[in-house]
């Protein structure tokens, strides 16, 4: 499944439109989060990847609903921090061990794909929906409101 930036068309970027053709059809039911640290300790259980893995799982459980109803995800994929990894610095490989990888390596550990999650929570085997609504939060989930809204998907998860 090829995951790609939300398309313009999904941002109410122009004033007068009026109300949103989706207002009351669209809902957020559950909040997860992970513990945070000032700084990552370099261990599997503690990577981005990790927290990122228990963030969805409580979400999913604080909304009442199974892994399996899932079929969406629209996620930013850059870190909270926006911490880079130093160049020319290989990964820590007892991390890049501890996960299904992608065929980037710092996936999981100082950035995030829909891939990378997807493999690591086999759980969402009916995620039929991936995108990106990069830069922000904010922007991630207007895109998924838009794609429940257009019928994309039903039951999403935002990270």
């Amino acid at each position: 499944m090829t995951t790609d930036n939300a398309p313009a068309s999904m941002y109410r970027t122009t004033e007068g439109l009026g109300v949103w053709e989706h207002k009351g059809k669209v809902a957020a039911v559950g909040i997860g989060h992970s513990p945070t640290a000032r700084r990552w300790d370099g261990r599997p259980e503690t990577s981005v990847g990790a927290n990122s893995i228990l963030a969805l799982r409580r979400a999913i459980e604080d909304a009442g609903v199974t892994p399996d109803q899932v079929d969406g995800l629209v996620l930013a994929p850059v870190t909270t921090t926006g911490a880079h990894w130093p160049e020319g610095t290989p990964p820590p490989m007892d991390v890049v061990n501890a996960f299904n990888p992608t065929s980037d390596p710092l996936d999981g550990i100082a950035q995030l794909s829909a891939e990378w999650l997807l493999k690591n929570m086999p759980e969402l085997e009916n995620v039929k929906f991936t995108m990106y609504g990069p830069g922000c939060m904010s922007a991630a989930i207007v895109v998924a409101a838009q794609a429940v809204g257009e019928g994309r998907t039903h039951t999403c998860l935002v990270l």
